[in-house]
């Protein structure tokens, strides 16, 4: 995984990272945990497809030391993170995303046109994809209330046992 991480990075200019992390003031809430250490650490989670900061940082502890050719110094720990990812402006990472895309797309030979495996991400439309994430929530809200509807209706009285097939005279 790390060989194909340190493959990954260069894609990504680092005077324009060090220059939007200036311009979103991205290292004013550092807690010892650098900007680009966060980076790596999120990249990592999205190629690992990790689904914890328990995995992240046990993942990045496994390539100790391999992470100098990423260029951090330590694996983050998980509240590290946590905090991190709380605190820093994600607007910074919204704009480095974009600008790699458009340097993928002009350094693409002409006769092949860039795009993301992921259609979700080949969307050039932000709202599109701001609209899918609002339905999500709104499915995700929908099967909430189902749940705790059902959950309502399932409990019994105390004392009763559950059947799923109704008794006569109930």
């Amino acid at each position: 995984m790390e060989a194909f991480l340190v493959n990954c990075l260069p894609f990504f200019n680092r005077n324009k990272f060090e220059k939007l992390a200036m311009k979103h003031q991205a290292e004013r809430y550092s807690k010892g945990l650098g900007r680009w250490d966060q980076f790596v650490a999120m990249l990592f989670c999205q190629l690992a497809q990790a689904k914890s900061l328990r995995e992240i940082s046990g993942g990045l502890a496994c390539c100790l030391g391999k992470l100098k050719h990423l260029g951090m110094d330590k694996a983050p720990g998980k509240s590290t993170l946590s905090y991190a990812n709380k605190n820093r402006p994600w607007q910074m990472y919204r704009n480095l995303f974009y600008e790699t895309y458009a340097w993928c797309r002009a350094t693409t030979p002409a006769k092949h046109k860039f795009r993301f495996k992921n259609k979700l991400l080949s969307l050039s439309d932000a709202s599109t994809i701001s609209e899918i994430y609002k339905d999500r929530w709104q499915i995700e809200l929908f099967f909430k209330a189902i749940k705790q509807n059902l959950k309502a209706q399932l409990q019994q009285p105390k004392g009763e046992k559950f059947s799923p097939i109704p008794q006569k005279g109930h």
